[in-house]
């Protein structure tokens, strides 16, 4: 009985070689770091360097990444950092196959946001500052978390809703996540984004921002995501319904584009008209009601990592 050949399994060293061969080839740059993708879940990729150590991802900083020729390579992309931390210095070898956000470490990050209090129509802040509240809220917990409910006038044109401190510039890079509960898709207008003043009175407001938008009075029937910097705005239909109930909703600004989530979709990359740079940025949720009735929004809370 003939004993099969087995072919050697590869050195690891020359693995990691022909990988940063790879890797360098692709993105133009000799000195490129590789990294190779660990996993890649809700948007989030974890690395690890190339001998296999993970990286942690405690200590991140946020860019956004692109494919590559070939499914395996992707090509992240920052912020301008200098020479240091060129734009597309680094690249990445794994299981890829989608745009998304990157989280990266040694650079200095800081968490902030709010959420309700259980129990309590009151918000706890981590790493900013208070968020300003309507009068009209009630807490309003159901099993899908905690919720701060907002309910606006019963005349057309009012809103209501929480926002927080002017504190993030798109330069600097901001992962933000808000957790937002509709309760009436009927005559009503809902914004939930970062905005450098109150968008709740207009579809298309004029100031800068980028958020996400219900409006019965534009037709809308989806989530449309919103950009606007110091000119005009662009205005992109993700393709998800609103319905009543809860929607976690996601903005990555890099400075060069803004990316928009929906339930851990990636469903709109923006790289026009967006909030200058240098622009300082507050999240806002809000509601307006178009009718003779109230309105209510939900706010369950918003998270954000930036530099």
């Amino acid at each position: 009985m003939r004993t099969p050949t087995v072919a050697p399994l590869p050195n690891p060293s020359d693995v990691a070689t022909r990988q940063r061969e790879q890797a360098a080839t692709l993105a133009g740059n000799a000195g490129a770091r590789v990294l190779l993708v660990a996993s890649l879940e809700d948007g989030m990729v974890i690395l690890q360097e190339a001998d296999g150590t993970l990286i942690d991802e405690a200590v991140p900083w946020i860019g956004a990444f692109e494919p590559l020729p070939g499914d395996k390579v992707i090509r992240l992309t920052v912020p301008g950092r200098g020479s240091k931390h060129a734009a597309n210095a680094y690249v990445a070898l794994g299981p890829v196959k989608t745009s998304g956000v990157m989280r990266f470490p040694r650079e200095r990050f800081w968490q902030s946001g709010a959420h309700n209090d259980p129990g309590a129509a009151t918000l706890s802040v981590v790493g900013m500052t208070a968020w300003t509240i309507p009068a009209t809220v009630v807490s309003d917990d159901g099993s899908a978390g905690p919720w701060l409910n907002s309910q606006t006038g019963s005349v057309s044109g009012d809103a209501s809703g929480p926002n927080g401190p002017a504190s993030y510039r798109a330069e600097c890079g901001v992962d933000a996540t808000f957790r937002v509960k509709v309760s009436d898709t009927a005559n009503v207008r809902l914004w939930a984004g970062l905005c450098s003043s109150n968008p709740s009175g207009s579809d298309t407001p004029s100031n800068q921002m980028a958020g996400f938008r219900y409006s019965t009075a534009a037709g809308d029937t989806t989530w449309n995501c919103y950009t606007r910097g110091a000119g005009s705005g662009t205005t992109t239909d993700s393709g998800i319904p609103v319905a009543t109930g809860a929607f976690t909703l996601r903005m990555v600004l890099t400075g060069t584009l803004v990316q928009f989530w929906i339930g851990g979709l990636l469903v709109a990359t923006h790289t026009t008209h967006l909030p200058t740079a240098t622009m300082v940025l507050a999240p806002y949720v809000r509601v307006t009601t178009l009718t003779t009735a109230a309105k209510n929004v939900g706010f369950g809370g918003m998270s954000a990592w930036s530099r």
